[in-house]
């Protein structure tokens, strides 16, 4: 059957009431006659070239026939055909343990089932796009063949959506699968992978799906996008939906469907059940994942799922004193900083150092047990590309100096040469007489000599190899400031550092806000104008040690001047900064939008929310600014934003972490709710530089 006459199918059997089911068939069975007996083959006698897909004009069994006992089916078209990714499109439910076996016989497509159907169960045929006709390949859509090996075809529809969880983005041809509550009692497992499906449906290009062969009872509803097309859930691979609780068709909402002629699509005028899909974390046992050295007073340590618990860590000829810790937002990784009081201790630190940990492990069984084993962390000095290039500078600098030396030598020997061949060679007598004398050979000669033995190189400096020591002296203090010349004031001055800092002369760092002199009216451009101290502090980041922030009370359109002395950040390593020294200036916001945000709250929500605005097309879908309020902000004003034309995602927070969680069908948790701002059907912003767009959001309304 064509998709038209599937979605006429679904929207005659929707619109009728439980009293009307006698009409509901009759009206079934006149569409079924009338669209297969339509379907007549006819030879082509030339013209264009075929652009219609074929066409089924007969089947054993037929659609929504009764009673079948066969073990197989046979479709015959009115053209040759053939298959297309019948592994990852067809499927037949209920499913089974072995799936039907499908070849073509001429016309026809033979599905031959590998074990016996259930009695007095209605089973489907989905062949979703996967027949093709043998020339064109032109395709057919949604082809599903419903029947009964009982007395009658379960006939009770439910339908509904499916979207991204955390996207937003409609999920296209995902499954939804119906099963039996009562196989839903698996623990550590979830029903996904072990039960067996009753009814399955595929979502369309907007997402939708609709059902229409359940009885009346309550369902547990899954639906996933199969990504590696093995028509199986694979956690941590696929996205997956469930419903909160049983959902029994006769308790579903009305609904209708209308064709698009422009978008060329079904449009569910109201969406009775919607089913938000996210990538859960596969179940991970507690155990060590990896232990490093990254620097060589930082030690690393990973585990293979969060909230890790350590019983005991000591470290072999570390001072406890020494040792600070700490865990990332997750609790599954551990860093450790050894911070000694003395250079002499640091230089003492061994290349490899030993320690026994003792933490809380996982068996087969996922049991909780205490676990200890010896690790250890090296270190290994590695040399930095900026490193690396001064080295390569030098050699070339030592390479030439002794190529210049070399051919100044070559130089100086061929004019001694010269001067010695000009000499009149001594006879062999007067050679005898001098040698008796002990006046021969000449200490010439034996300059000479050796001049020759320079030109072949026997004296040519080697350049193979240089010394560490003399590469010029650099300072290893590495720190990172986020902050530019045009500086929009949003997250204040932002100072990443290599190692944590062990202390800060605060009354050293010079903030200034500069006052140029004014002529008329105008600034005077040449002039440096007037400094005057700014009041600032600085704030260590509450999740890493090594993030400092700097924030002023700053004025828009103002020009700073930033003084950091040298030795004013000293950090675990004893290492003290060079100079740090800076001029911006502050950007006014009427060069930006902005956006005025309106909130109504839900009095008995207890957690965050966080703001999110993405750009237009960012593909990566990471949000361009984020900002957090709680469950008793009325209003937030967002400045500072780009001519560019966004999104807002409001993400429900409801355990106030600062971030959005997934879900976890083993537990049946499902994951925060994520909404997109839309007005009057349009879901994005503009902004412009100096307009500020008003927005107001009902979030009881909005979460829903």
């Amino acid at each position: 059957m064509s998709n038209f006459a599937k979605k006429l199918f679904l929207l005659t059997k929707n619109t009728m009431k439980l009293k009307d089911i006698s009409l509901y068939l009759l009206t079934l069975a006149s569409l079924v006659a009338i669209m297969w007996s339509c379907a007549t083959a006819s030879s082509p006698g030339g013209g264009p070239q075929d652009s219609l897909p074929p066409i089924c004009i007969d089947a054993d069994p037929m659609p929504y026939s009764v009673n079948f006992k066969g073990k197989r089916a046979v479709l015959t078209f009115n053209e040759y055909v053939k298959l297309k990714d019948q592994s990852k499109l067809f499927f037949l439910a209920p499913t089974y343990e072995k799936r039907p076996l499908l070849t073509i016989k001429g016309k026809s497509i033979v599905v031959d089932f590998q074990m016996p159907l259930d009695s007095n169960t209605t089973h489907t045929l989905d062949f979703g796009a996967s027949i093709v006709d043998n020339n064109e390949g032109n395709q057919m859509d949604n082809f599903v063949l419903p029947f009964s090996t009982g007395s009658y075809v379960d006939s009770l529809i439910m339908a509904g959506q499916t979207l991204n969880a955390y996207t937003r983005d409609t999920i296209i041809g995902g499954f939804v699968q119906f099963f039996d509550p009562s196989s839903d009692s698996l623990k550590l497992d979830s029903v996904m992978l072990k039960a067996r499906a009753e009814v399955i449906s595929r979502t369309d290009s907007s997402g939708y799906f609709v059902a229409s062969t359940l009885q009346e009872k309550p369902y547990r509803i899954y639906a996933y996008q199969d990504n590696n097309g093995n028509q199986r859930y694979e956690p941590g691979t696929d996205l997956i939906a469930l419903t909160e609780g049983n959902k029994n068709p006769v308790d579903q909402e009305g609904f209708s469907m209308i064709y698009d002629s422009l978008e060329r699509r079904w449009q569910m005028t109201s969406v009775p059940l919607t089913l938000e899909l996210f990538k859960e974390d596969p179940p991970r046992k507690q155990t060590l994942g990896e232990t490093k050295r990254p620097q060589r007073q930082q030690l690393y340590i990973t585990f293979n799922a969060p909230q890790a618990t350590i019983d005991t860590l000591e470290f072999e000829g570390i001072d406890s004193s020494w040792i600070q810790r700490e865990w990332d937002q997750n609790r599954d990784s551990l860093t450790v900083w050894i911070t000694p009081p003395t250079i002499e201790d640091i230089e003492k630190l061994q290349d490899t150092i030993k320690a026994r940990l003792a933490y809380q492990k996982q068996d087969s069984v996922w049991k909780y047990y205490t676990h200890s084993q010896d690790i250890q962390f090296t270190h290994k000095i590695e040399i930095t590309a900026e490193e690396k290039k001064v080295l390569e500078l030098k050699r070339k600098q030592e390479l030439k100096e002794a190529k210049e030396k070399e051919k100044k030598a070559s130089k100086k020997n061929k004019k001694k040469k010269k001067k010695v061949e000009k000499v009149k060679p001594l006879s062999k007598c007067k050679i005898k007489r001098l040698k008796r004398k002990g006046l021969w050979p000449p200490k010439d000669s034996l300059q000479l000599d050796s001049l020759k033995l320079d030109s072949l190189g026997g004296n040519t400096p080697k350049i193979d190899s240089l010394a560490s020591d003399s590469i010029p002296p650099k300072n290893p203090f590495k720190v990172n400031v986020a902050a530019s010349t045009k500086f929009m004031p949003l997250n204040d001055i932002i100072f990443k550092f290599e190692y944590p800092l062990r202390e800060i002369l605060i009354d050293s760092i010079k903030l200034s806000v500069i006052t140029p002199k004014m002529v008329k009216g105008r600034a005077v451009q040449d002039d440096k104008g007037t400094a005057a101290p700014q009041e600032f502090e600085m704030v260590k980041d509450s999740l890493n040690s090594k993030v400092w922030i700097l924030k002023a009370p700053w004025k828009v359109d103002s020009k700073y001047e930033i003084l950091i002395p040298a030795n004013t950040f000293t950090n675990i390593a004893l290492q003290r900064n060079d100079t740090l020294q800076s001029s911006f200036t502050v950007e006014s916001p009427s060069k930006y939008g902005s956006v005025e945000m309106n909130f109504k709250q839900d009095s008995l929500y207890e957690g965050n929310y966080i703001i999110q605005f993405i750009k237009l097309g960012n593909k990566s879908d990471v949000a361009d600014r984020e900002l957090i309020i709680d469950n008793k902000a009325t209003k937030l004003t967002v400045k500072y934003l780009p001519e560019e034309t966004f999104r807002i995602r409001i993400i429900r927070d409801a355990n106030s972490n600062k971030r959005w969680d997934t879900g976890d069908i083993r537990t049946r948790k499902e994951p925060e709710k994520v909404r997109v701002y839309e007005n009057q059907g349009v879901n994005t912003i503009l902004s412009k530089p100096n307009w500020e767009v008003v927005v107001d959001l009902d979030l009881p309304e909005l979460f829903n």
